[in-house]
């Protein structure tokens, strides 16, 4: 089932380290998260990583990629640095592999279409 746009706050909070389990964010921390949403997903789409058309239906496999991606953009914001914010961007960098990974085009193993019937003109070398 897809996740919505308050579920991934939630989960780039969680990866962010300022919301423990059974808490509730702070409205400011919220604010900062949802301002961060919209710039992180034309950044994705901008390097061709993922296209994400509906924030408010992320598919369920590219969910937690793009919070960590989202996550390692507002570090700074929320004063994450050092060590931290290593940790982040590794996380980030592996996310967005991933993600174009699950992109890719797989081989569908079909048959190439042909049409050898088809007549076509040459000229004197015999070549199109």
């Amino acid at each position: 089932m897809p996740k919505t746009r308050d579920q991934l706050i939630a989960r780039a909070a969680k990866h962010l380290g300022v919301l423990a389990s059974g808490q509730t964010l702070s409205a400011e921390d919220q604010s900062a998260i949802e301002d961060g949403i919209d710039p992180c997903l034309a950044q994705l789409a901008a390097e061709d990583v993922v296209y994400v058309g509906d924030d408010g239906a992320i598919p369920d496999e590219w969910f937690n990629l793009v919070a960590s991606v989202l996550a390692f953009d507002l570090r700074m914001d929320f004063g994450k640095t050092g060590e931290e914010a290593i940790a982040l961007e590794r996380n980030a960098r592996t996310a967005k592999d991933a993600l174009r990974m699950m992109r890719r085009g797989r081989p569908t193993g079909e048959a190439q279409p042909t049409d050898y019937g088809r007549e076509t003109e040459c000229n004197d070398t015999g070549y199109r």
